[in-house]
């Protein structure tokens, strides 16, 4: 069974969390780790994590990680490595 949650529901549920309870809401804001303990979500000591709280006239905008780039083929080395059957017979779409 695959018990785990993505990064959306476990913010939807920290919102709700929060918008419930105000204790909750500001041991978030204070002690982070403590208030995910809490919520049984344990992240990895490699992450840091920064709460910030929005009002009515401060947005805040969270540019993501940039994805890692892969590199890619080029065309050569495409071509070399595509391959496929022809299951058509010749002139079959003249």
């Amino acid at each position: 069974m695959n018990t785990s949650v993505t990064r959306k529901e476990i913010e939807q549920q920290l919102i709700d969390r929060c918008w419930q309870d105000s204790a909750f809401r500001q041991e978030l804001i204070n002690d982070s780790i403590s208030a995910l303990r809490k919520e049984k979500i344990n992240l990895p000591s490699s992450i840091k994590l920064h709460v910030v709280e929005e009002s009515s006239d401060v947005f805040y905008l969270v540019i993501p990680a940039q994805p890692v780039k892969t590199e890619e083929l080029s065309d050569t080395e495409l071509e070399s490595v595509a391959g496929g059957v022809n299951l058509w017979p010749a002139g079959w779409l003249s």
